[in-house]
C-alpha cells in the first residue's frame, strides 16, 4: 500500500515492514529515518537507519512504525519504496 510521508507517496511490503519493527524493537530506537546521503546525475540518494524523532522533522506512522525525513529534504521524494536487501534496508526513489 502507498501512503504519504511529508507529501511523499511511500510503499513498503507487510514483510519488510515486520522486520523493521522487529530491528526497532531490539534497537531500542523510536523511528525509522530516510536520509539523503547524497547527489548525483540521477539526483539525490538515499538511505535507512534507525533513529529518533527530531524537531523538524516529516513523520509517518504505518504498521506501527514511524518514519522520518527531515522537512528540509522531504521534497527531494516524489515517492519511494522500503526493501530489504542482504545487506539490510534501502530505499528506491520514484
Amino acid at each position: 500500500t502507498f501512503e504519504t510521508l511529508g507529501g511523499v507517496y511511500m510503499m513498503i511490503e507487510q514483510n519488510v515492514a515486520d522486520s523493521l519493527k522487529k530491528d526497532l524493537q531490539k534497537s531500542e530506537k523510536s523511528c525509522v529515518r530516510i536520509r539523503v546521503i547524497g547527489f548525483g546525475w540521477g539526483g539525490p540518494r538515499f538511505d535507512i537507519v534507525l533513529d529518533e524523532q527530531r524537531k523538524n522533522d516529516s513523520v509517518l506512522e504505518k504498521d506501527g512504525i514511524k518514519f522520518v525525513i527531515d522537512r528540509d529534504y522531504d521534497y527531494y521524494l516524489g515517492g519511494m519504496e522500503v526493501i530489504e536487501t542482504s545487506h539490510g534496508y534501502a530505499v528506491r526513489a520514484y
